[in-house]
């Protein structure tokens, strides 16, 4: 191989090197980034989130898993709207470096009240300028999605791209996918079973949100359901409004099928239109988009007889549906509306900044001045999406924005791959405002100063360890915004923020003094363009290549070999003997799972249990709005209704646990403790009035629930009654964790959440000291059972009132008992969970003897540190009480 072929093979392999080197930055900035999100996801829309938008909400009724929209009740039931978030569904839309989470509220009639941003991933000084653009937010204001087309949205200066980003999410998470609330009900396998008849699962939001994709038990695709609700809420036959289920074959148009499935309509008249198959099917055979425009009169269409205008109702319906999927199509293909003025103005400054870069005219004074004066003007104060790390990293984690912004991703491209396939800086010399900016002042020569060898080149250092340093923190702190490292958010925003501000101006006035003083000490995003600039024939492989790569090595050991689970205090309280192990958090609480040897794949292993705790939140927390319970506590129906087998096995329990203790644990106190602070609505800093209390009590009381196994259904007296299992679901879900662990053979661990052990094997555990939880009461073994604790000594959430967490079902007050600790010993975690709390929420008089008849294994301490050990206990509790009674 020649000397020339050598030199050429260096020169590219040194280029590809720093090519790849800029691709692994940006993988492993995602790949952190993803990470961070997986922990710190979005979570569904709180109490306190809509009470912004509706100020008399008492609660958060049933959740449309479909849709991801909730109903917001005031204190007497009644729905005051609807409330919703933008994410995840619009994640994709990117404004200048990331995307945005929007609180949208929906009247009862379909009108939005309020959008109001919740967190975003943009850039600070862009979301700041836009949270004080009060204009922009009530552009919104007003709309009716369900009916009428997205309302023309002004974006605000400074920054556009942000704006319009945030004004398209509203605009795809609205049209055609708002929640009924005549028709709240979500669609069940059950029934999409009816339209077809091989269905076994339904994929919510395919191909849009609002969609339903059915499939076989092979997965195979068998079409789609839609319901005609809520476009067809305000369609009224005789008495009120009818909705319909349609079937649509699986290329996504035709309708096959109609089913008439809830109406508010005369009985008499809804029974003759679904008892008439001749005209249901009628209604079939024509697509969504000739539904769109359809003629009743010309298409033949005519009602059923003696319920004619039932009948035309639901044909409406249909109708309304169909041209709310015109206008929701419209909005998932207008990406190129965002093709704007801006746009053209941008590509035609790359266009002439490339076209200068390499004119024979790019050396003529008179003609570079004219140009930056262009550049500070239209790019600098008009356009303003100027390059910078912030944009690259936002981009690195989200996805580039070729569909919101073109333009710039044309101008990032041609900044990156210009300076790598060539030997000019084009963006820096001929694009940059900022450059252009330095290089006007520095027209002032008398005012230059010559910097000695030695610091310049020591500053000369700075842009790269700038360069460096906002690498690291991209990866180590995903949420850290970039943009407070660089100057260029000073030259669009009215108010910039104060960092880029100080950095601007002290930028420039540096320049006075030496020439482009910034672009030369003081810029990282020009650190990166130099770095991957082609040298020609004279390329070397330099030091700042060699710290580059080290530096993404060391940066992705961090990211990729970084522990699953967060380390466990092997001194913590409750637990000795250590060994392998798993943590994390659930249930606003930790979970740790100690293992005697290593399982065959923890990795895997720590996403199952992750998994299985959140499905158990999900299904049965009171404050997932979603859950299973929540749907049963929002439902004003003393009708008997169909709930999972599991949930029935939870309130089946529960119940028994009251008849035992004679109502003193009652599943039904949820909302009295959530009136004393420790509920959903959060911590109390005033007790409630005596007459919240009783009108409280008024709707609780556990014999007011009834649960009948066989038809795994649950009914109550009062339309008011809720439930609340959070006393078992700690146990309950180390049960799960534990049957998950027996499947993969697991034979010895010792599965802790929220302070509930389950032990598989024989385990040291430790009762911490009610009256001095530093030090360990008693310590014994347990093994192949569980242990639960409730205690009166655990402390008020933060800037409460301080009393006991335990409400008593008669009083409606925290209960009045000696005992400030109480410890069981099951078989399993539920039945310890459930039966600590209801012992220690028991008559202290009757306590022991209730555990001795059912035979507890109990564990009691008194105010005074006496300790009581029920029968069932002795043999278990090894350590000796020091009383007994």
């Amino acid at each position: 191989m020649g000397v020339k072929s050598l030199g050429r093979w260096r020169h590219w392999a040194i280029r590809s090197y720093r090519l790849i080197a800029v691709a692994v930055a940006a993988v492993l900035i995602a790949a952190a980034h993803d990470r961070f999100d997986r922990v710190n996801s979005a979570p569904l829309v709180s109490l306190a989130e809509a009470r912004r938008v509706f100020p008399e909400a008492a609660r958060l009724g049933n959740r449309d898993t479909h849709l991801q929209a909730q109903v917001v009740l005031n204190a007497e039931g009644e729905p005051l709207g609807l409330v919703l978030q933008t994410s995840p569904e619009t994640d994709d839309l990117i404004g200048y470096a990331g995307p945005s989470n929007l609180l949208v509220g929906i009247s009862p009639q379909g009108r939005v009240v309020r959008v109001e941003l919740l967190w975003s991933r943009d850039t600070t000084a862009h979301v700041d300028e836009l949270r004080r653009a009060t204009g922009f937010w009530k552009q919104f204001t007003g709309w009716q999605p369900v009916q009428n087309t997205a309302p023309p949205i002004e974006g605000v200066s400074g920054s556009t791209l942000t704006s319009l980003a945030m004004a398209e999410a509203v605009q795809r998470r609205l049209v055609g996918t708002s929640l009924s609330l005549r028709f709240p009900t979500p669609v069940t396998v059950e029934e999409a079973r009816a339209l077809f008849p091989a269905a076994d699962r339904l994929e919510v939001g395919t191909p849009r949100p609002g969609w339903l994709h059915v499939r076989n038990d092979q997965g195979e695709s068998l079409g789609y359901v839609l319901r005609t609700s809520p476009q067809a809420d305000n369609v009224i036959g005789y008495g009120g409004p009818t909705e319909a289920l349609l079937a649509v074959a699986s290329e996504g148009e035709t309708v096959t099928a109609v089913r008439l499935r809830t109406s508010y309509d005369t009985s008499d008249y809804v029974d003759r239109v679904r008892d008439d198959a001749g005209y249901l099917q009628q209604l079939a055979g024509r697509t969504l988009d000739e539904w769109a425009d359809l003629d009743f009169r010309q298409a033949g269409i005519e009602g059923v007889s003696g319920a004619t205008q039932t009948s035309f109702a639901l044909a409406e319906g249909i109708r309304r549906r169909a041209q709310a999927e015109r206008r929701a199509q419209a909005v998932s293909q207008s990406g190129a509306r965002w093709f704007s003025a801006r746009d053209v103005g941008l590509l035609a400054v790359v266009i002439a900044g490339l076209m200068l870069a390499f004119s024979p005219w790019k050396g003529r004074r008179w003609l570079r001045w004219l140009w930056q004066g262009v550049l500070m003007v239209a790019f600098g104060l008009w356009l303003g999406d100027l390059l910078s790390l912030a944009l690259l990293a936002g981009w690195s984690r989200h996805g580039v924005p070729w569909q919101t912004a073109p333009s710039l991703a044309v101008m990032v491209a041609v900044s990156l791959l210009t300076p790598w396939g060539t030997r000019r800086q084009v963006y820096c010399s001929h694009l940059c405002p900022h450059g252009a900016a330095q290089e006007w002042l520095g027209r002032f020569r008398r005012l230059h100063v010559r910097l000695p060898k030695g610091l310049s080149r020591i500053l000369s250092v700075a842009p790269g360890l700038l360069l460096a340093a906002a690498f690291v923190l991209a990866v180590a702190i995903p949420l850290f915004d970039l943009s407070q490292l660089e100057p260029f958010d000073a030259w669009v925003l009215k108010r910039a923020a104060a960092v880029p501000l100080v950095i601007a101006v002290v930028g420039l006035i540096a320049s006075l003094f030496v020439p482009m003083a910034y672009c030369r000490f003081g810029c990282p995003t020009g650190a990166l363009l130099k770095s991957i600039r082609s040298h020609g024939a004279n390329e070397r492989f330099r030091t700042s290549d060699a710290v580059a790569g080290a530096i993404l090595m060391l940066s992705a050991l961090a990211v990729y070999a970084r522990p699953m689970g967060a380390e466990i205090d092997e001194s913590r309280p409750g637990v000795t003997g250590a060994g392998v192990q798993l943590a994390g958090q659930a249930f606003g609480t930790t979970w740790s799972v100690k293992f005697r040897s290593p399982p065959a794949d923890p990795a895997t292993l720590q996403t199952e249990i992750e998994t299985e705790l959140e499905r158990i939140q999900n299904a049965f927390s009171h404050w997932r709005p979603g859950s299973e319970t929540a749907q049963f506590n929002s439902s004003q129906t003393t009708l008997e209704l169909e709930y999972s087998s599991e949930l029935i096995d939870l309130v089946t329990f529960a119940r028994q646990l009251s008849t035992a203790t004679e109502g003193a644990f009652d599943i039904t106190v949820g909302p009295l403790v959530d009136a004393w602070g420790y509920g959903p609505s959060g911590p109390k800093t005033q007790p409630p009035a005596q007459e919240e209390i009783d009108r409280i009590l008024q709707f609780t009381g556990w014999q007011k629930l009834h649960v009948e196994p066989r038809f795994h259904s649950l009914r109550k007296d009062e339309p008011r009654l809720q439930i609340d299992l959070g006393a078992l679901l700690q146990g309950y879900a180390a049960d799960r964790i534990a049957d998950r662990l027996n499947q993969v053979g697991v034979t010895e661990c010792l599965i802790e959440v929220g302070g509930e052990l389950r032990a598989r094997g024989s385990w040291r555990v430790a009762l911490d000291d009610p009256r001095d939880p530093s030090r360990h009461l008693l310590t014994f073994d347990l093994t192949d059972a569980a242990l639960a604790t409730s205690g009166t000594y655990r402390q008020s959430p933060s800037g409460g009132l301080q009393t006991r967490h335990i409400i008593s079902p008669t009083t409606g007050r925290p209960i009045v008992t000696p005992w400030r600790l109480c410890a069981v010993i099951r078989p399993t975690g539920l039945e310890a969970d459930g039966w600590a709390t209801a012992l220690l929420a028991s008559d202290p008089d009757k306590t022991r003897n209730i555990a001795n008849r059912e035979g507890v294994a109990a564990l009691l301490v008194d105010d005074a540190g006496t300790v009581t050990v029920s029968d069932a206990g002795e043999p278990l509790f090894s350590a000796k009480p020091s009383t007994k009674k």
